[in-house]
């Protein structure tokens, strides 16, 4: 009997290790892009932008950071060991390979982060836990100036998502964390406080940075202004065809079609900045900033 209950206790052990080992995970990394949408906290309030993750080649993908400013940068790569979960990014200036989630952690164990300083510092996994059946490794620091939903935000490594507070020692500038992430243009994850922030629609034009046409040669005047802005092209006289205003949340709150003239009255707007997108009767489709005071 009781080398049956030993027998018995080696099968059941065997069993969870073999489960534990061949949990799968759905990756960070997916498709032929990935976009994650940010708050970022300064003096003025929020404002949203994203992190991007286009694939280069296999299991690498580039990444870059675009700002509602329309400001973008590329600062890396990120790049996945589905086999073993883990994600790593590459210094796009050092070529320098860090670790950036692993989900074989345990309660107890330690991590080790970079911060913007270039210092090491580490992290202790204070749980581990599923939500909307995603693994969640949670970390017992919080996440910096995050105080949302009435609480602050812990650092979280997220299954499918990634480091809930950025992938590199530039994130740690923020002080951000991820609320939306989109697959393609499909909508994979949204923060439980997502309400606080903003829906997680998808806005092709405002969020992935499609390139516009020669956008430099557009100027609107003045700038900020009051009440009414002109469009100026500056290579070649065109005619508006349409115009269309975005706020900082990537809301659409004017949209113009076939104004009688290059002047667009926008008294009615609150202060504020804006993206204003506008299309030629040429089809060409430019993108400016525009203050509204």
């Amino acid at each position: 009997m009781k080398k049956i209950s030993i027998l018995f206790v080696l099968i059941c052990f065997g069993m969870l290790s073999s489960k534990a080992q061949d949990e799968n995970f759905h990756p960070v990394l997916t498709g032929d892009s990935c976009t994650w949408t940010i708050p970022h906290i300064d003096l003025a309030g929020h404002w949203l932008g994203t992190i991007q993750a286009v694939r280069l080649s296999g299991d690498t993908f580039s990444l870059s950071m675009t700002t509602p400013a329309g400001e973008n940068s590329d600062y890396g790569q990120l790049y996945s060991n589905e086999a073993s979960n883990k994600l790593y990014f590459r210094n796009a200036e050092t070529q320098e390979e860090l670790l950036v989630m692993d989900l074989s952690l345990e309660v107890g164990d330690h991590f080790v982060r970079r911060d913007q300083y270039n210092e090491t510092y580490e992290l202790v996994v204070d749980s581990v836990y599923y939500e909307e059946n995603r693994k969640h490794i949670r970390f017992s620091e919080d996440v910096p100036w995050c105080y949302y939903g009435n609480q602050f935000q812990r650092k979280c490594f997220i299954e499918g998502v990634g480091p809930n507070w950025g992938f590199s020692e530039k994130d740690e500038e923020g002080p951000y964390f991820f609320i939306c992430k989109h697959e393609g243009s499909e909508l994979y994850y949204s923060h439980p406080d997502t309400a606080v922030f903003v829906e997680c629609g998808f806005n092709e034009e405002i969020f992935i940075g499609v390139r516009d046409y020669e956008s430099s040669n557009v100027r609107l005047y003045p700038n900020p202004a009051s009440h009414t802005f002109v469009i100026n092209f500056t290579e070649a006289q065109e005619g508006v065809k349409q115009v269309r205003v975005f706020d900082m949340l990537g809301k659409e709150v004017m949209s113009i079609e076939n104004p009688s003239s290059n002047t667009i009255n926008i008294a009615t707007l609150p202060t504020g900045i804006y993206t204003v997108r506008i299309l030629s009767q040429s089809g060409r489709s430019y993108t400016s900033k525009l203050v509204k005071e």
